[in-house]
Protein backbone atom coordinates (compact mmCIF):
# COMPACT_ATOMS: atom_id res chain seq x y z
CA UNK A 1 0.00 0.00 0.00
CA UNK A 2 1.21 3.42 -0.59
CA UNK A 3 1.15 4.09 2.71
CA UNK A 4 4.16 1.55 4.10
CA UNK A 5 6.13 3.05 0.21
CA UNK A 6 5.51 7.10 0.91
CA UNK A 7 5.47 6.82 4.61
CA UNK A 8 7.06 3.74 6.20
CA UNK A 9 4.17 2.89 8.22
CA UNK A 10 1.75 -0.19 7.90
CA UNK A 11 -1.96 -0.17 7.60
CA UNK A 12 -4.65 -2.47 8.42
CA UNK A 13 -8.06 -2.15 7.34
CA UNK A 14 -8.96 -1.04 10.79
CA UNK A 15 -6.39 1.37 10.02
CA UNK A 16 -7.71 2.95 6.93
CA UNK A 17 -11.11 3.13 9.21
CA UNK A 18 -9.57 4.99 12.09
CA UNK A 19 -8.01 7.38 9.82
CA UNK A 20 -11.63 7.70 7.96
CA UNK A 21 -13.45 8.41 11.39
CA UNK A 22 -10.43 11.35 12.05
CA UNK A 23 -11.38 12.73 8.73
CA UNK A 24 -15.39 12.94 9.35
CA UNK A 25 -14.95 13.73 13.54
CA UNK A 26 -13.16 16.78 11.74
CA UNK A 27 -9.90 16.16 13.55
CA UNK A 28 -7.73 16.51 10.60
CA UNK A 29 -7.10 20.06 7.99
CA UNK A 30 -8.65 20.51 5.21
CA UNK A 31 -6.40 21.08 1.95
CA UNK A 32 -8.98 20.94 -0.34
CA UNK A 33 -11.59 19.60 -2.90
CA UNK A 34 -10.74 18.01 -5.65
CA UNK A 35 -14.45 16.92 -6.70
CA UNK A 36 -17.65 16.77 -5.90
CA UNK A 37 -16.56 13.45 -3.72
CA UNK A 38 -12.54 13.72 -3.29
CA UNK A 39 -11.50 16.19 -0.98
CA UNK A 40 -7.29 16.19 0.58
CA UNK A 41 -6.41 16.06 4.32
CA UNK A 42 -3.19 16.35 6.36
CA UNK A 43 -3.39 14.51 9.17
CA UNK A 44 -0.89 12.94 11.77
CA UNK A 45 -1.02 9.20 12.06
CA UNK A 46 1.01 6.99 13.79
CA UNK A 47 4.01 10.20 13.97
CA UNK A 48 4.01 11.00 10.79
CA UNK A 49 2.25 13.88 8.96
CA UNK A 50 0.42 12.39 5.85
CA UNK A 51 -1.63 13.39 3.25
CA UNK A 52 -4.79 11.63 1.22
CA UNK A 53 -7.35 11.81 -0.63
CA UNK A 54 -10.60 10.69 0.95
CA UNK A 55 -13.70 9.67 -0.93
CA UNK A 56 -16.89 11.15 0.88
CA UNK A 57 -19.23 8.82 -1.28
CA UNK A 58 -17.32 5.60 -0.30
CA UNK A 59 -16.32 7.22 2.98
CA UNK A 60 -12.83 5.22 2.73
CA UNK A 61 -9.35 6.28 2.26
CA UNK A 62 -8.45 6.38 -1.69
CA UNK A 63 -4.47 7.21 -1.52
CA UNK A 64 -1.71 8.26 0.91
CA UNK A 65 -0.14 11.34 -1.14
CA UNK A 66 3.96 11.41 -1.59
CA UNK A 67 4.99 13.46 1.28
CA UNK A 68 5.95 15.76 -1.14
CA UNK A 69 2.64 17.37 -1.59
CA UNK A 70 2.07 17.82 2.62
CA UNK A 71 2.68 21.51 2.53
CA UNK A 72 1.78 22.69 -1.18
CA UNK A 73 2.07 20.65 -4.39
CA UNK A 74 -1.52 19.45 -3.97
CA UNK A 75 -3.32 20.91 -7.60
CA UNK A 76 -1.32 17.78 -9.45
CA UNK A 77 -4.06 15.37 -7.49
CA UNK A 78 -5.53 14.40 -10.84
CA UNK A 79 -2.70 12.51 -12.00
CA UNK A 80 -2.62 10.29 -9.20
CA UNK A 81 -6.40 9.29 -8.84
CA UNK A 82 -8.06 7.25 -11.69
CA UNK A 83 -10.92 8.30 -13.30
CA UNK A 84 -12.65 5.27 -12.00
CA UNK A 85 -12.24 6.22 -9.09
CA UNK A 86 -10.11 3.17 -7.95
CA UNK A 87 -7.33 3.44 -5.62
CA UNK A 88 -4.09 3.96 -7.11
Amino acid sequence: MRASERYGIFCSLADLVEISYIIRAQKAKFVERQSNRLTVWDLFYQGKEVRVIYDSHRKSIVTFLPYECVGDGANDLHTEVGDEGGRV
